[in-house]
Parts: C-alpha cells; structure tokens; sequence
C-alpha cells in the first residue's frame, strides 16, 4: 500500500498563498504544484478554521450577478402577443437566437411556441389550465370509484390491497391501483368514516431451504389432498376437515367434515368428487394413516388402484409439498372459522359448504392473475378475461363523462360439447352461441323486478346438488357475489399478499404405472392382501422415515 506523501509547512503556505492570490482557479494551482484538487480546499478550509476568518472565496464570472433567494416570477404573455412573435418570426429571416434576443424572448420559449403553432394552430398558443404543483397530493378518484373501493374494503375488511383491486376489477368493471387504494383508504381512516381491522402481527421470517414450486398444466391431471381440524364453539369437539383440491386451478373438487378422520371419511369425499367431476390422472397426499400404510396398502390405496389412478406420496415432515392445501387452512381459519364459529357440525357444514363454493366461484385468486378457480378449471379463462377487460373499457368512458360506472355481468359455460355465452348490453341479456344464433332477453320477459329489493333478486342454489356425471359439463363465471352467501359465512378470501402456490420436494416423484381399472378389481377379488407386501404404486420421497 502507498503511503501518502508528507507536506511541509512551508510548503502548504506556499501553494496556499498561490490560491487565494485569486488569479488562478483551484484546478490551475493543484496541477502545477501536483496536487489533488481536494488537498487543496482541505487546506484552505483548516486554515480559515485556525485564523478564525472566512477564507472561503468563490470565483465569478465577470458581470455575473449574486443569485437573488428568490427567482423572479416568469413573465406572461397573452396569446395575441404569441401569435404576432410567431408570425414576426416567419415574415423575418434572422436565426431563432437573434429574433428571440430581439423581441426579449428566450430561445426555448420561442422554440416552443413555433413547435405548439405547428401542430394546432393559433388556438394552440393559448395558455395551458395550470395543472398539479409539487406537494398537492394525489388527484381526487372520481366519487363512484371512491365509494367502490371504501364499499368493497368495508363488505370485507380481511382484503389485502391487491385482492381489493382485483375484485373491483371483476365485480365492479373498475381499475384502480393498490396504491391508490390505500391513499383511499387512508384518508378515509383519518377522516373517521371508516374503521380496519388490527394488521396481523409479521412473524420473523426463518431462512429456509429453497422451495420448488410446481403445478399441472391441465385441470383433472393431479388433486392434492389434506387433513386438518378446527373447534366447535358450543361443545368444544374437534372436528375434521377434508379437501380435494385440483393442482391447476386450485379448485375444491370435493370436501367432508367429520368428528373422525377415517379412511371412510377420505373416500367419501374422493368418490363424491370423481362422481362429479370425472377421476384425475394423479392425486397427491402426505404419509397420514388414512392415506398411505407403511406396510401393504391402505384402503384408500386400494380404491385408486381400482380406478386406475396413481398414488403420489410427499416425503415425510414435509408440508410444503400440498402446500396449496395448507394455503386454503389459513384462508378458512382466519377467513370463515374465526369470523363465524360454527356452534355444532350441522351449521359447519352448512356453512362451510357456502363459503367453498364463494371461494370457487366468486373470489378472485392472485396466483390465477386475477381469476376464479372455477374460470381456469372449466377453461373460461380467456373469455373471462376478455370479458373484465372489455367492462373496465366501457366504464373508463363513462367515468370520463362523469357518470356512475356500471357492474359487469357476464356468464361463459359449456353444455355437453356446446359453448354459450351470456352477457349484459344495455339493460338486454344477450345469449350467444359460437355459430352467431344471437338471442336477447329483456328484463321485463325474464320476469325481474328492478325496484325491488335485492335480497329477493338472489337465489341460492343448494351446495349439495349433486351433478350427473354424463359427459355434459356445465358451469359458469359471474361477478356478483351473492349476499346471502357472505350472511351465511361466505367471507372473502384472506389479505393475500404472499404467493399461493405449494412448495415441491426434491426431486420428481416416483410412480408406478397403474393397473388398469378392470384388471385391478379382478387382482383386488382374486388374491388376498397380504400386509407384508410392499405397495408399488406409493413410493415416497426423500428415502428417510
């Protein structure tokens, strides 16, 4: 390492004396005495600070003027006056520098003008309406927007920013950013016409391995599976909670609520699912005794041989691997259980069962960019997407003529191999079919009621309906979400502001390639299980147990 040269004093008195003769700059006597620039301020500075007089001198340019504290206002100049300077300025033939200096003006300004009466003309000279200074604060939403966002934000409080917007844009036919939903919010908070909730307390987040997430490409191609438990209010019993859940869409297929966790209990909701929906090619789950059996093969084993589907097994200690299943617990618990404690398994159930099909069908998913489970189960993500995107077009117009925004309604489903369409225009239900068949309905033939009162403009549909499994599938989107729904437990999704996706293990799971279903009932009828056998169609994962 070099050591830094040492001055004399004589030596700095010199070089110092060359300085504040005033006759050169700083840069000129540090170069020729070879000096950096900054030794030469750092020894005029200790100097001024040992005589205790301002030695500090600022070289000016000759004639320049000390800056005023405060600039002087920029002059104004009517338009008949921008007019006749742009017009001097085309009859003349001297430079933009010499007719500027001429006529007092500053070369920018009367470039700008020319530039402003080429493209529109002389209306175009005349002063611009002055628009927001520094320090104005954000611009005021328009009041039907503010009261959508205050609206939304007080029909459901748990909403996160972003789950806010994306239901605004969905529901409401409205786009507004997070951040301008919190400016929103928090002027509402000071002002005092609204009240949230205490933010949970941020856990100390502990370094943890890398997780791999994951997910299929195509909905039916693997379900996760879960257990968990929640408490009774009345009788403190524990009940049990099953969900089958598809890995693409994150769609509940099938659920049961039990105060025991069988096997049985599993299946019923398994067989309840592929009854409805068809049987998957996978179906993912943990090492629990009502899934897998450490030696031979467990009951639930035993049935998905029988349908031809092939059993993943996550390794043990590790929940990450259904970790979308873990990410709908916490949805349940802080969103349903804890807002409504159930009194006994009758009101769970019930309740239950309409705050899945809210969360299937009504809520949107930030993992799904927006969307409904249910829209990328049934494959209507893209007519679902074209169709908020088109509403949100309609009312930016709207919002710029100063006009209430309209609620979207928009409905894609499919029956047997026929696609169909439902839409609103102009207070007309529009039902439409790819080939064009185009029919419309009015509100007065569909025999509804505008004036009278929501509440019997609803109507529920019973979560337990069970639907033929024939090969004609129908579902739907909509953008309302059903009052009596969010009444009977049907509260929205958690502030979702982490990822909802699962964590994947190390490494691809083995599978064994499956029986097919006839030729596996008649091994399951013919030969008897022996518990010693090893199952070949689980293998775990991570080797360790």
């Amino acid at each position: 390492m070099r050591k830094r040269p040492r001055r004399s004093a004589a030596y700095r008195a010199e070089v110092l004396a060359a300085y504040l003769k005033g006759t050169e700059p700083a840069a000129v006597v540090a170069q020729r005495y070879g000096l950096p620039v900054s030794t030469l301020y750092a020894w005029t500075r200790t100097q001024r600070e040992m005589s205790g007089e301002p030695v500090r001198r600022r070289r000016r340019r000759a004639g320049a003027q000390r800056a005023s504290p405060t600039p002087a206002p920029r002059p104004s100049y009517p338009p008949e006056e921008r007019r006749a300077a742009v017009e001097a300025y085309a009859d003349s033939e001297l430079t933009q520098q010499h007719f500027a200096r001429t006529w007092g003006l500053s070369t920018k300004t009367l470039r700008e003008w020319l530039r402003r009466y080429t493209r529109g003309g002389p209306k175009a000279l005349e002063p611009l309406p002055p628009g927001r200074k520094p320090g104005d604060g954000p611009v005021g939403l328009p009041e039907p927007v503010r009261e959508a966002v205050v609206e939304t934000k007080r029909s459901f409080p748990d909403f996160g920013l972003r789950k806010v917007r994306d239901f605004l844009r969905r529901a409401r036919g409205i786009a507004v950013s997070p951040r301008t939903i919190a400016k929103t919010l928090h002027a509402e908070v000071e002002a005092g016409r609204l009240e949230l909730p205490e933010p949970p307390k941020r856990r100390i987040r502990v370094k943890r391995e890398i997780v791999r997430r994951f997910e299929r490409s195509k909905p039916r191609e693997l379900w996760q599976s879960d257990i968990t438990s929640f408490l009774l209010a009345r009788s403190r019993q524990t009940v049990h909670l099953v969900v089958f859940l598809d890995d693409y869409s994150r769609f509940i297929v099938g659920w049961a609520l039990s105060y025991q966790a069988k096997s049985d209990f599993v299946l019923e909701a398994l067989r309840s699912a592929i009854g409805r929906y068809g049987a998957p090619k996978e179906v993912l789950t943990d090492q629990g005794r009502q899934y897998y059996a450490w030696r031979g093969k467990s009951v639930f084993q035993r049935f998905l041989q029988q349908e031809g589907i092939q059993h993943v097994v996550a390794r043990a200690h590790h929940p990450q691997t259904v970790g979308k299943c873990e990410r709908l617990w916490g949805t349940i618990e802080r969103e349903f259980w804890a807002r409504r404690m159930p009194q006994d398994l009758e009101e769970a159930r019930e309740r239950l069962g309409h705050f899945l099909a809210h969360v299937n069908f009504h809520r949107p998913h930030q993992s799904l960019g927006g969307l409904t489970p249910a829209e990328r189960f049934f494959g209507a993500e893209d007519v679902a997407k074209a169709a908020i995107e088109a509403g949100i077009q309609r009312n930016e117009l709207l919002l710029a003529l100063g006009e209430k925004p309209r609620r979207p309604v928009f409905l894609y489903g499919q029956i047997g191999d026929q696609q169909v369409s439902l839409h609103g225009e102009r207070g007309r239900l529009v039902l439409q079919t790819p080939e064009g068949q185009r029919t419309e309905l009015t509100m007065d033939e569909l025999g509804a009621r505008s004036a009278a009162p929501e509440a019997e403009q609803h109507e529920e549909i019973p979560h337990d309906e069970e639907a033929k499994h024939d090969g004609a599938a129908q579902h739907g989107t909509s953008t309302e979400v059903d009052q009596h729904e969010s009444e009977r437990g049907a509260a929205g999704d958690a502030r979702a502001e982490q990822d909802e996706h699962g964590g994947e293990p190390d490494g691809e799971p083995e599978r064994a390639p499956a029986a097919p279903p006839s030729a596996a009932r008649e091994e399951a009828d013919a030969l008897p299980h022996d518990p010693a056998d090893g199952d070949p169609g689980a293998r775990t994962l991570g080797g360790d147990h």
